[in-house]
């Protein structure tokens, strides 16, 4: 298929408009676009303490098929379809895995899932692993033709001798996940997702975190999510470090850990996420695992949307900055440009 960008491993301020993030699930498929920004999955209560925070039924917010597309935005990088199907014609098996997905999903075409079948096939000719898993897959189940086993044993077997390839992998299981999709199992889903992670597929590390959190296609397990967040945490993807720095604040399987929290939230909001920012904020004003500091407070809100957009911070804001000495102003006014430029300690 053809390459897509996960945006969140850019160190980029997340998109205004949000106070906090929950890990969210998945859904989507890669090869689409969202107009939408990402999702506000945690409703904290402007100026209540962090550890009041209540996580909002996602149900309540995005219906579950959104997730790929809401969280994880990909560029439109798709050719126009003459284009397309001039280079699947030419023998480019990731052009012909392409418009095997348009078929899938009634894309730019209408759907037909033996068209599907067919580019899938000739795109696993060409050694396109992902495609000889979605042959199989398909064969398997019957979709484009009659159940196969024998032609779903044979195109898994030639994708299994190269070794895990966590993109690929991850790609099958957004094709298992989606609502839309004919091959649609949660269930699934997360087995190829957890294959996906294994491989090193740091994206697909991050969407298996989401559904185990979730509890979706399999129990929730926190315990498991947070490890998987956490590998991806260290690979520096801020979503995965602000999820790390929520679940160590909220989680009491885990374990409530606001000063490891602090440290996640400080990686995440020095990656640009202006939700970490926010709620760093709110740890210093209310000592959180951290000594009570308004000047620091003051500062993590200032250089956070929730100067501009929320009345109770705003407020707050006001009550401190008319507190502080001038000195003390001057030094919180500089740590806020400190921060909003990545270099928060």
């Amino acid at each position: 298929m053809g390459q897509s960008q996960f945006n969140l491993f850019n160190k980029t301020t997340w998109r205004s408009g949000l106070i906090t993030l929950l890990p969210l699930a998945l859904v989507g498929c890669i090869s689409y676009q969202s107009t939408k920004g990402p999702a506000d999955g945690v409703r904290i209560v402007p100026g209540e303490p962090l550890e009041a925070a209540e996580v909002t039924p996602l149900d309540e917010i995005f219906a579950p098929e959104q997730r790929f597309s809401e969280v994880f935005v990909f560029p439109n990088e798709r050719h126009v379809l003459v284009v397309l199907r001039e280079q699947a014609l030419a023998g480019n098996p990731d052009a012909q895995s392409e418009l095997a997905d348009k078929y899938l999903y009634g894309a730019d075409v209408e759907q037909d899932l033996s068209q599907a079948l067919y580019w899938y096939e000739l795109s696993a000719a060409n050694d396109s692993v992902y495609s000889q898993y979605m042959a199989s897959l398909m064969q398997q189940k019957g979709y484009g033709t009659a159940p196969n086993p024998q032609a779903a044993s044979a195109w898994y077997e030639l994708a299994i001798q190269t070794p895990d390839n966590g993109e690929a992998l991850g790609q099958v299981a957004e094709n298992l996940f989606r609502s839309n999709s004919p091959l649609n199992n949660a269930e699934e889903s997360r087995y190829w997702l957890e294959r996906a992670a294994n491989a090193g597929d740091v994206r697909s590390q991050v969407i298996l975190a989401d559904m185990l959190l979730q509890g979706w296609g399999g129990p929730v397990d926190s315990v498991a999510a947070i490890r998987w967040y956490g590998k991806a945490a260290e690979d520096d993807v801020p979503y995965a470090q602000y999820s790390v720095g929520y679940l160590l604040m909220t989680d009491e399987l885990i374990g409530i850990n606001p000063t490891e929290a602090r440290m996640w939230f400080l990686r995440a909001a020095n990656n640009g996420l202006d939700a970490a920012r926010y709620n760093l904020g709110d740890l210093y004003y209310h000592g959180n695992g951290v000594e009570v500091d308004h000047i620091t407070a003051y500062a993590w809100w200032m250089a956070s949307d929730a100067a501009d957009n929320n009345p109770v911070v705003q407020q707050r804001l006001k009550a401190m900055a008319e507190s502080f000495t001038l000195q003390e102003l001057q030094v919180a006014e500089q740590l806020a440009l400190s921060y909003r430029l990545g270099e928060g300690k």
